[in-house]
C-alpha cells in the first residue's frame, strides 16, 4: 500500500476545510488512506461513514464553480478568500489568483 504523499496531504487540508462542518466527516487516517487511494484509481469503499475528504473535495469543486461566477459578477472580490483561511497557493493552483485583485481602498470607494 502507498501511503500519501506529502503533496496529498497538503491539500487534504483544504478538503477538510470544505467539509468541516459536516458532524458525521470522517476525518480520520483510514478516511485519508481510502481518499488517497481512490485518487489513485481505487474505488472509494463504503464504509457506512462519510468520507470527509471525499466531501471536501466534491464541496471544494461546487464552491470553486461558484466563486468564480461571482467574482466576474463582481459579487465577490479574490481580497476576500485571501483573508478566508484558505492558502494562497491554493487560490493560485485553481486559478482564482488570476482574476483582478483589488485594492481594499477601491472596493470601499
Amino acid at each position: 500500500m502507498v501511503r500519501p504523499t506529502a503533496k496529498w496531504r497538503r491539500m487534504s487540508r483544504v478538503y477538510a476545510r470544505f467539509a468541516r462542518d459536516w458532524p458525521y466527516a470522517d476525518f480520520s487516517d483510514a478516511a485519508a488512506q481510502a481518499m488517497f487511494d481512490h485518487e489513485n484509481g481505487v474505488p472509494l469503499s463504503q464504509s457506512g461513514f462519510v468520507n470527509g475528504y471525499a466531501l471536501g473535495k466534491k464541496w471544494m469543486s461546487v464552491t470553486l464553480a461558484m466563486w468564480r461566477e461571482d467574482i466576474s459578477k463582481g459579487l465577490l472580490s479574490v481580497n476576500e478568500l485571501l483573508g478566508d483561511e484558505y492558502p494562497e497557493w491554493f487560490l493560485k493552483q485553481t486559478g482564482i489568483l488570476k482574476y483582478k485583485i483589488t485594492n481594499v481602498a477601491e472596493e470601499t470607494a
